[in-house]
């Protein structure tokens, strides 16, 4: 008899994903990661076996924080999104395909505010959402 159980599969809206990829981008902008790094985890991720893609990501993060390519605070946003994200969904093919249009979103907030002054704290960032993003960039009032 096997001592691991099935995932718990558990709900995520398309919100959810949205907001997870704002944070983890904010915090990559106020961390200084490079470019290349962002760009790299969804190379990794479609490079990767459905059934393990996931996982895959998320040590090549731990590999990249190791050499200071990605800092702590990025990681851990990315890394509980993927989480999350993992165990939402029971198909491996789902999975890879929501972490995907994550990692995208990711990349495109980080991108999207690179020449943008975003004042947003450490102890704020648990909270920030888009609508929220967006205010604090000027772009909504």
């Amino acid at each position: 008899m096997s001592s691991r159980s099935s995932p718990q599969v558990t709900s995520l809206s398309p919100r959810d994903i949205v907001d997870f990829a704002v944070r983890a981008g904010v915090a990559a902008k106020i961390e200084g990661i490079d470019k290349t790094q962002v760009a790299k985890l969804l190379e990794v991720l479609w490079n990767s076996p459905e059934d393990r893609a996931i996982d895959i990501v998320i040590l090549h993060i731990i590999r990249q924080v190791g050499r200071d390519r990605i800092r702590i605070n990025t990681a851990r946003y990315l890394v509980r999104g993927l989480v999350k994200i993992k165990n939402s969904y029971g198909s491996p093919k789902e999975a890879k395909s929501i972490a995907a249009e994550f990692l995208g979103l990711f990349k495109w907030v980080y991108e999207g505010i690179q020449r943008i002054r975003v004042n947003i704290r450490w102890n704020e960032l648990n909270s920030i959402n888009l609508e929220e993003l967006l205010r604090r960039i000027n772009y909504i009032r």
